[in-house]
């Protein structure tokens, strides 16, 4: 497709290909790609089996990030980073505890994520490195985030992170109050 002003696109410039979905344009991405005739969702070139099968997710992160599968060492310093950031700030731990009982999960998360930006020191600077860094706090916070409102709803107190362990280690853990075997 030639290069075009998104703003200035129609349903000439470009094809629709999904019946129901007319007037939606659809660009191409580098992240995904979708084959629905042969059922495939290909992430950066991998088919989501082959991630699914082969890969942790901080595997997959660091791909959807950096357009690579990491090395051993990039790997561990994504590690690093996300469990560096586990913990929820004090006030948004307290909007869990007040939730009503009857929210709707999705409702629950979708405001606590908002939330989050409001205790986030570099809220307001967009440079691609902060950027980056809050997208790290965000993954590592959403774990807990889900973790701690499960055991809220069941009468319970949340478990806080681990400093060690995989993204899915630790919410396991925080989820059920023991390590996992």
């Amino acid at each position: 497709m030639a290069d075009h002003d998104v703003k200035e696109l129609t349903t000439d410039d470009a094809p629709i290909k999904a019946p129901g979905l007319e007037g939606v344009i659809a660009l191409e991405s580098a992240l995904s790609d979708i084959d629905g005739q042969n059922g495939q969702l290909i992430y950066r070139g991998y088919d989501i089996n082959d991630l699914a099968e082969g890969a942790c997710f901080e595997e997959v992160v660091y791909l959807l990030a950096n357009g690579k599968l990491p090395t051993q060492s990039e790997l561990e310093g994504l590690r690093q980073e996300l469990r560096s950031e586990r913990a929820l700030p004090a006030p948004v731990l307290d909007f869990l505890r007040n939730v009503p009982d009857d929210a709707h999960p999705m409702a629950v998360l979708q405001t606590a994520v908002s939330a989050l930006g409001q205790y986030d020191d570099e809220a307001n600077l967009m440079a691609e490195a902060a950027n980056r860094r809050k997208a790290v706090r965000i993954l590592s916070q959403i774990p807990t985030l889900i973790a701690s409102f499960d055991r809220l709803r069941k009468g319970l107190d949340p478990v806080s992170p681990l400093d060690h362990g995989s993204m899915a280690h630790n919410f396991l853990y925080m989820l059920n109050g023991e390590e996992p075997g």
